[in-house]
């Protein structure tokens, strides 16, 4: 278990990115505005386009900011208690840093700070690998099945969880009968979600490696460094991740393993060069935090953006000019109140003469800007009266 000394330290980790995300009027994210608009606006999600009980979790949710965020912040914190746990079955001293060295990548972090159903389910995921690792250490039916259990509750939150079965399926033969039939029955659907889609810079290729950022060296170091039993998943995860960079952050616990075990390594040597790196990845952890911690005040939507948004609904009454919109910015004009003609990674191909339009697509903003009149811009976000 790990300490409380060692808590505190992650909780504060974890905590600085949400006083920072205190100071903004707006929460973050272009999908998080599909799920506030069920909680806030009735605007009713269905389980078959989220996951079973998603729904009715968002029933149970109040419309205020400082809940959902709490909700997102306690996310966090147990995923990331979650790893350190699991660095404790590896390593005795040193094991929580597991938990520490997450922070070397803010896309550790900024996974939990959108409202989205995914944050909410990573921590039954990521204690799911704590006990499938206890499982498989002591051999222990128990715990693997507890480990199960937890993915099966994961997956009545986030579909995408269902991924998890087929990778613990590489270690464990009751994940594997389990992840057969998933496989025939969902198979086309799993691989189109992991399909890139150069559209949307989280699931584009290979950009995923980037993410990864100072963490970087726990990937290539990872083949020399994690227990064997580890490495299913870290060659599973690390694949997907460039293919699509969206499911970064369930290979970052495996980087962060790789990196504790690299700074227990080098605390055991004496030489006096040595003894200084430990200190440089101590001091790549806060280079990494800190700075991306404050930047959620800049995360999309700005206000300012927001301000366009209305300007268009509002421009579009005047005019009598239908509003219309590329689907980047569709549940935002939702949330405010408009009907979005395209929202979600979908919408048909518009004829966008005589209409108002909102969009944030650069392709199709060079037409615009020719074709158009530019009523405002903002943050790549446009507005246009078309003739």
């Amino acid at each position: 278990m790990i300490t409380i000394k060692q808590f505190l330290v992650l909780f504060v980790l974890c905590l600085t990115p949400f006083v920072f995300l205190s100071f903004r009027t707006e929460l973050i994210g272009f999908d998080s505005y599909y799920f506030l608009n069920h909680v806030c606006n009735g605007l009713k999600t269905e389980w078959w386009s989220t996951s079973l009980l998603t729904p009715t979790l968002l029933d149970f949710i109040p419309c205020n900011p400082l809940i959902i965020n709490s909700i997102l912040f306690f996310s966090l914190l147990f995923s990331t208690v979650g790893v350190a746990q699991t660095g404790n079955l590896i390593h005795e001293k040193y094991g929580w840093m597991a938990g520490f060295f997450l922070f070397m990548s803010s896309k550790w972090f900024q996974g939990f700070l959108a409202f989205e159903d995914d944050p909410i389910a990573y921590p039954f995921l990521f204690f799911s690998l704590y006990f499938l690792v206890k499982g498989m250490i002591k051999k222990n039916s128990k715990d693997k099945l507890i480990s199960l259990l937890l993915v099966g509750l994961a997956c009545l939150i986030w579909k995408g969880a269902i991924l998890y079965f087929i990778v613990y399926g590489l270690s464990y033969i009751v994940s594997t009968i389990i992840s057969m039939p998933i496989l025939l029955l969902k198979g086309k659907e799993i691989i189109s979600n992991l399909i890139p889609f150069n559209n949307v810079m989280e699931n584009q290729a290979i950009i995923g490696i980037i993410y990864t950022g100072t963490l970087f060296l726990g990937l290539i170091l990872a083949p020399f460094f994690l227990p064997l039993i580890l490495m299913p998943s870290f060659v599973f995860w690390t694949a997907i991740l460039v293919f699509n960079a969206k499911f970064i952050i369930h290979a970052l616990p495996f980087y962060s393993i790789t990196v504790m075990l690299l700074y227990s390594r080098l605390k055991e040597k004496r030489n006096e060069f040595i003894k200084w790196i430990p200190i440089l990845l101590i001091a790549l952890v806060f280079a990494v935090w800190l700075p991306s911690s404050y930047n959620t005040i800049n995360q999309y939507p700005q206000p300012e953006q927001f301000n366009l948004i209305e300007k268009g609904i509002q421009l579009s009454q005047e005019t009598g000019k239908p509003l219309k919109n590329e689907w980047s910015a569709g549940y935002w004009i939702e949330w405010l109140g408009g009907k979005p003609t395209a929202k979600g990674g979908y919408g048909e191909e518009q004829d966008y003469n005589k209409s108002i339009v909102i969009s944030m697509n650069e392709q199709l903003n060079e037409g615009l800007d020719r074709e158009c009149l530019k009523v405002m811009e903002s943050m790549k976000l446009k507005l246009y009266d078309c003739n």
